[in-house]
């Protein structure tokens, strides 16, 4: 008779201990740390090293972009960006504590030319979870939460059309 052998990984006693980092296409670096770093206040944490590319001894066209504890972004070169807008998956959501830094969020969002949907899908009395949907220059979809935000006509009570959050990557930032 053979052994019973562990059918999963807490029967084996592996378990996962964080996130490493997540991957996202980028048409443009510069525009890219812009973005991450400058507007959402992101550190970089690892340049790309073409020359190392272009001698063969790496391919990581990767721009690392710490964005908070636990999360780092590979920023990928590619010439094309995200799947097309209306795609609501994938995306990476993160939360801040107050509604003021989510306001702060969308307001730095907005003069720069990105369109925000800020929406809920639970409401606990006078508050909601507020969702700050928009995206990246190359269409990659982001959200900010917010657990306790004021329950306004400021909130959208349902979903968002993935395409009004759409903008010519071309054209970002907007010039003042």
């Amino acid at each position: 008779m053979a052994a019973t052998q562990p059918r999963s990984a807490d029967e084996l006693g592996l378990t996962i201990d964080g996130v490493n980092h997540l991957t996202l296409p980028v048409r443009d670096h510069d525009r890219a740390r812009r973005f991450y770093v400058e507007l959402l206040g992101g550190e970089v944490t690892r340049e790309p090293s073409w020359e190392s590319v272009k001698a063969g001894r790496s391919n990581s066209t990767a721009l690392a972009v710490r964005v908070c504890e636990g999360a780092e972004f590979d920023l990928f070169y590619q010439p094309f960006g995200m799947a097309q807008p209306d795609q609501e998956h994938p995306h990476h959501a993160f939360f801040v504590q107050s509604p003021a830094e989510l306001d702060a969020f969308r307001a730095k969002l907005q003069e720069t030319g990105i369109p925000t949907a800020l929406i809920t899908r639970q409401q606990n009395g006078p508050t909601c979870l507020a969702e700050l949907h928009f995206n990246d220059p190359d269409g990659n979809h982001l959200q900010i939460d917010c657990r306790n935000y004021p329950f306004s006509d400021k909130v959208g009570s349902a979903g968002f059309d993935g395409w009004d959050l759409y903008y010519s990557w071309r054209d970002w930032p907007r010039k003042r």
